[in-house]
């Protein structure tokens, strides 16, 4: 089995990346980034899904994500029912309950 840091070498250049999974790699790598976006919309949080799947040990750094920005905060607490949601729906091409809850979370952060 590769180890933590080859699967993540492998995954930053694979091409399922985004600015949220990015945020997410630099968080659990330990590398010094500005980029602290959390996932916009559900394509863009089924990359950060598709990362945590990839490297589940990082499922324990949820503390070092959450401290990127609030809406990473409140996104962590809930990130089982987002995920929930993902398996859900992203087979239908539609995620709309996902979107929707997306969209409710980033309002909240941004109050």
């Amino acid at each position: 089995m590769k180890t933590i840091n080859q699967r993540a070498h492998e995954w930053i250049v694979s091409g399922d990346t985004g600015m949220s999974s990015k945020a997410i790699w630099a968080a659990c790598m330990g590398v010094k980034s500005n980029n602290a976006m959390a996932p916009s919309d559900p394509a863009d949080f089924g990359r950060c899904y598709r990362l945590l799947k990839l490297i589940p040990e990082w499922a324990k750094e949820m503390k070092v994500i959450s401290a990127m920005s609030l809406e990473w905060a409140l996104l962590v607490v809930r990130w089982n029912e987002f995920c929930g949601l993902y398996e859900a729906e992203y087979k239908t091409g539609k995620c709309s309950k996902l979107y929707m809850a997306m969209k409710e979370l980033q309002k909240q952060a941004h109050s």
